[in-house]
């Protein structure tokens, strides 16, 4: 029996097995067969579960939905299977929208959504010859929140190396320098910044402009930042070495009648300056400052701090750091 089907099946031609032409006659056959069966199915009255999407309108602008409300909704429909077919089909790229203004309160921010509300708008999507019969859920289930608005400040997050004798000239600039975040009162009340993407630079020799966007948080339903993006000014320049002797000032003297004496009186203060502020930078405007109140009793040395340091220079030395005192009345 098993050789008779293999020579019905089968056949060898120049040493090759291969089907016969009555193998591709039967398969032809079986195909065509399967296939007018399938049609003939179609024709029958099915009662079978499609689904439409959701589109949610209509939110009161003062709340906002804290949790995503249900994208679909699934129902009971009964007609032939050609027409059921071709339905479900016509409902992927179709919405039905839903009234956010008929949701009904419960509590605590819960509000809920008959769907027998939105049935006549499911019965006006499908076809004459569809059948709606039952929705599978009765109701939509909406979290809510009050909509807070402020503004935080914007932190600009960078990662740079710059070529030998450039650095910063000032702080970075942003502009703006805040933005206006809203989003849940429960989220953005406790929110006080916005930092921006990564920017990475290397070897920089130059100020360099870029727009930044800033990073939403994650899985924070209704967030939204205004604007998106900021403008940031890396302020670079190349920097030079510059040396300033500063006269020595007492602070806090211990009375009238008792002077402070220092020696040295004059200090050396090696600084880094950019270039365009080199010669902005004097001994005039600066203080080289010690203050016995801050030393302890026993001590020799004095420790000399610096004041009045504009923002562009970078002190490198100063020389010397203490400085011996005496106590004359």
């Amino acid at each position: 029996m098993k050789n008779r089907i293999n020579r019905l099946v089968l056949k060898v031609s120049n040493g090759k097995i291969r089907f016969s032409e009555k193998a591709y006659i039967f398969l032809l056959c079986l195909l065509l067969s399967t296939f007018f069966w399938f049609l003939s199915s179609l024709s029958d009255i099915y009662t079978t579960t499609l689904s439409v999407k959701l589109k949610y309108n209509s939110l009161d602008e003062s709340f906002i939905l804290t949790e995503e409300p249900p994208k679909q909704l699934s129902f009971k429909a009964r007609s032939s299977g050609f027409e059921l077919l071709g339905e479900q089909l016509s409902l992927n790229r179709n919405e039905v929208e839903v009234n956010l203004q008929d949701a009904k309160s419960e509590k605590n921010n819960r509000f809920f959504i008959l769907t027998s509300v939105v049935k006549p708008s499911i019965r006006e999507e499908l076809d004459a010859d569809i059948e709606l019969l039952d929705l599978e859920s009765d109701t939509l289930w909406l979290s809510t929140e009050e909509r807070l608005k402020k503004k935080v400040k914007v932190i600009p997050q960078v990662d740079l190396s710059f070529k030998s004798a450039y650095k910063l000239r000032s702080k970075i600039e942003l502009n703006p320098k805040t933005v206006e975040v809203l989003g849940p009162k429960s989220f953005i009340d406790s929110l006080l910044e916005i930092k921006t993407v990564l920017y990475k630079a290397k070897n920089i020799d130059d100020s360099i402009k870029v727009k930044l966007k800033l990073i939403a948080p994650a899985n924070v339903n209704g967030f939204r930042i205004e604007p998106e993006e900021v403008d940031i000014l890396i302020p670079v320049e190349k920097y030079t070495e510059k040396q300033l002797t500063v006269p020595v000032k007492v602070n806090n003297e211990m009375s009238q009648n008792l002077i402070i004496r220092t020696f040295p009186d004059e200090v050396e203060l090696t600084f880094l300056v950019p270039i365009s502020k080199f010669n902005s930078l004097s001994a005039s405007r600066l203080d080289a400052v010690v203050d016995y109140n801050k030393e302890s009793s026993k001590s020799q040395k004095l420790k000399i701090s610096l004041q009045n340091l504009p923002d562009y220079a970078v002190l490198r030395k100063i020389e010397p750091e203490r400085v011996e005192y005496i106590i004359r009345k």
